[in-house]
C-alpha cells in the first residue's frame, strides 16, 4: 500500500522539447507571381508619375520639364523602394509577398535581417550578374534554381533563407 504524502513537492517535467517549427516552402508559382507584383507596381507607379505630372505642369516639352518630370518619376519609385525595404524589415515581406501570403526567413525559422536581406540576397548575386559575358548565366541559374526540391534560388542559399508560406 503507497501513503501518498500530500505536503510533498509536486513533480513536473520541465525538459521541454526543442522543436524547430515546420516551414513549409513557398510554390513556385506564387513566389513568381509574388515577384510580377513588385515589378509591375513599380512600372505602374512610374507610369502613372510620368502622365499625371505633365499634365499638372502644362507644357511638358520644354526640356526643364521633361527633367522635372524624370526626377519625379525617380524619386516616386525610390519612395516605393523605401517602403518595400520597412515592410521588408518588419515582416519579411516585400509588397508582392504580402499581397500574396508569403515571406522570407533564415532556413532555421528566424527573422531574417533587412542587412542581411540586402547585402546577401540582393548585391552578391546583382554584382555577378552585371559582370559582362558571364553575368546572365548566373541570373540565369539563379533563376533555375528554384526548381530543385528545396525550391531555393541561389540568392536564397547565398544568404541561407528560404520563403515560405507566412
Amino acid at each position: 500500500m503507497d501513503i501518498v504524502n500530500p505536503y510533498a513537492p509536486g513533480e513536473a517535467n520541465l525538459i521541454r522539447e526543442r522543436r524547430t517549427p515546420r516551414l513549409e516552402p513557398a510554390d513556385r508559382l506564387t513566389r513568381l507571381f509574388a515577384v510580377l507584383v513588385d515589378s509591375g507596381m513599380i512600372v505602374v507607379l512610374a507610369t502613372l508619375t510620368a502622365l499625371i505630372i505633365p499634365r499638372l505642369m502644362g507644357d511638358a516639352n520644354s526640356y526643364g520639364n521633361l527633367a522635372m518630370i524624370g526626377l519625379l518619376v525617380a524619386i516616386a519609385i525610390l519612395a516605393w523602394l523605401v517602403y518595400n525595404l520597412k515592410l521588408m524589415h518588419e515582416f519579411g515581406q516585400t509588397f508582392g509577398k504580402r499581397v500574396l501570403g508569403i515571406k522570407v526567413v533564415r532556413t532555421d525559422g528566424s527573422r531574417l535581417s533587412l542587412v542581411r536581406w540586402i547585402t546577401h540576397r540582393i548585391l552578391v548575386i546583382g554584382i555577378v550578374s552585371a559582370i559582362p559575358y558571364v553575368g546572365w548565366i548566373v541570373s540565369l541559374a539563379d533563376a533555375l534554381a528554384i526548381f530543385r526540391e528545396s525550391r531555393q534560388c541561389l540568392h536564397d542559399q547565398i544568404a541561407d533563407t528560404m520563403v515560405i508560406v507566412a
